[in-house]
């Protein structure tokens, strides 16, 4: 609901004589801007500030729609830093700290400054449990269609996968998220929008729980299996795009029948395993060798900084400390910028071509992922 907007020097006043104010929010962003306590803004440095609560509706990397007493705000969010604890997800409640007016819905005169939580939500974010199939897999998506029938594409970067009958279209999958789905009006039928929810984890198991690492081979020792290591660099259908350490070239590797475990994804870059019996024929092929599992590197054994993953696209939103890119299988992906090391060359502009490393563990609760490092798409 939007509240009556005070000047800044009204706000102050009231902390200070009355230890509350209009606008929580409002308040600890004052609260937390850098001023000097002997300073006196002059009347030309006096701002309105105010902020407006709702329901968030979409986020494209730089817009907001925000569904405020049942009607529609879009801000600009360019200049805006993103707090929200599990990011920008549909359906959640979350407040908008911006300074100048709103007339009516016209949000043009206003610049916003903070996105957040509001101080005491309706509730929290809820695991939702979809059942169904896996139609498509894809490096940053999956294409799943529920048991009602509907066919909906979520983003998937970072979630946790673990197919212990494989990645295939007949097994009945368990698909976890957070946030809302939204429904879209379209000629024919509704279309279920599930880019701004954050999946938790797919599997063929519920409730998720993968195995230990020492139980991906059925039990096998050390003894009676080998391990080659390979990188991940994405995912079609079932077939998983590897670089294996030694090989001559690239290889696909069809998993629609093998013990999979992904603790981020198909994020490329991530390290996995790949267990097996059997001796290899040669440099380019897996063939002479019968597959146990195919598992990411384990973190009791892996460092921390190895266990990342990578988000490649072109830039297409960013606010003060997010950078949005669309990826080649059509997703749009948000990232930290805040104090993340940035070698890229264009400067994180509208249509620049980037590749980010990400901590998918630090980004388990949220859609925007944590970055590590920024860099040009080699």
């Amino acid at each position: 609901m939007k509240r009556s907007i005070l000047p800044l020097i009204c706000l102050s006043f009231i902390l200070v004589s009355s230890g509350c104010a209009l606008g929580d929010l409002t308040d600890r962003y004052l609260l937390g801007r850098d001023a000097s306590p002997t300073e006196s803004p002059s009347p030309r440095e006096r701002v309105y500030m105010d902020e407006i609560s709702g329901q968030l509706q979409s986020f494209d990397g730089m817009t907001l729609t925000l569904l405020s007493d049942n009607l529609h705000y879009t801000f600009d969010l360019s200049e805006a830093m993103l707090e929200c604890t599990h990011g920008m997800l549909a359906g959640t409640d979350i407040s908008v700290i911006y300074e100048g007016r709103l007339s009516e819905t016209d949000t043009s005169s206003v610049t916003v400054l903070k996105v957040a939580d509001v101080i005491l939500p309706k509730e929290e974010a809820a695991d939702h449990l979809l059942t169904g199939t896996i139609l498509n897999m894809t490096t940053y998506s999956c294409t799943f269609r529920t048991e009602d029938g509907e066919t909906i594409t979520f983003p998937t970067a970072g979630a946790k996968q673990y197919y212990q009958k494989g990645l295939n279209g007949s097994s009945t999958m368990y698909l976890h998220y957070i946030g809302e789905i939204i429904t879209e009006d379209s000629v024919g039928d509704p279309i279920q929008d599930a880019s701004h929810v954050k999946v938790v984890s797919i599997s063929d198991i519920d409730p998720y729980k993968a195995p230990p690492w020492k139980e991906l081979v059925d039990g096998l020792d050390s003894n009676h299996f080998k391990n080659v290591h390979a990188s991940i660099l994405g995912v079609s259908g079932n077939l998983l795009k590897l670089n294996v350490n030694g090989f001559d070239k690239d290889i696909d590797l069809d998993i629609s029948g093998e013990i999979s475990f992904f603790n981020g994804g198909f994020l490329p870059d991530t390290g996995v395993n790949i267990r097996y019996t059997g001796e290899m024929t040669g440099k380019d092929s897996l063939s002479g060798i019968s597959i146990l599992s195919v598992a990411g590197d384990n973190p009791e054994k892996v460092k921390p900084a190895k266990l990342t993953g990578t988000v490649s696209g072109t830039v297409v939103g960013y606010t003060k400390d997010t950078v949005t890119v669309l990826t080649d299988d059509g997703m749009r992906v948000t990232c930290r910028t805040t104090d993340v090391p940035d070698s890229s060359t264009g400067g994180l502009l509208i249509g620049s071509g980037v590749s980010i490393i990400i901590d998918p563990a630090a980004s388990a609760g949220t859609n925007i992922l944590e970055s590590l490092k920024i860099r040009d798409i080699f």
